[in-house]
């Protein structure tokens, strides 16, 4: 496996899931719209529960090392 440096395997994670899709009979359109869809939607869920585990996290250890 080589290394490829594209940030966030963006467009390579949706070309390989909508040519999956594909495989399986999906349609095209129908499969590369799955593939976005998803890729928003794990960002748009993502980035806030991260977010909100690091903010508490963070809170936590510094209430601790006050104390």
């Amino acid at each position: 496996m080589l290394p490829i440096p594209v940030p966030g395997m963006l467009g390579i994670y949706e070309s390989s899931l909508t040519a999956t899709l594909i495989t399986f009979g999906v349609p095209a359109s129908i499969s590369a719209s799955a593939a976005i869809l998803l890729r928003l939607i794990t960002s748009v869920f993502d980035i806030p529960a991260t977010g909100y585990a690091a903010y508490r996290y963070g809170y936590r250890t510094l209430t601790k090392n006050l104390s």
